[in-house]
């Protein structure tokens, strides 16, 4: 039992010490986090960013139709009657219907 009390406080007393080290060298490590390959911090996310409103709004509608067509599948499914899909994606991206 001594022999336990003794490797365990080594190996707290070892880790603590490697502790401080790395947080007074200072490394920047957890600066570097997200901003890997496959991070939008570049040229990409820029253009995402400043896309044209016909795009951003085709984009919103799409995703919407999508949502909604999954859940009218769900509906469905379930022995429902789901709602008209053009209406409810009218509704929601605030377009008028038929539109």
């Amino acid at each position: 039992m001594h022999y336990y009390v003794t490797v365990l406080l080594i190996v707290i007393v070892l880790a603590a010490v490697v502790g401080v080290v790395n947080q007074v060298s200072g490394s920047g490590l957890y600066d570097e986090i997200g901003k890997g390959g496959l991070a939008m911090d570049g040229e990409e996310a820029a253009a995402q960013e400043h896309g044209s409103a016909e795009a951003q709004r085709a984009e919103l509608e799409a995703e919407v139709r999508q949502m909604l067509a999954a859940r009218n599948a769900r509906i469905t499914r379930d022995g429902g009657e789901p709602p008209d899909l053009e209406a409810e994606v009218a509704r929601l991206t605030g377009r008028a219907p038929g539109a």
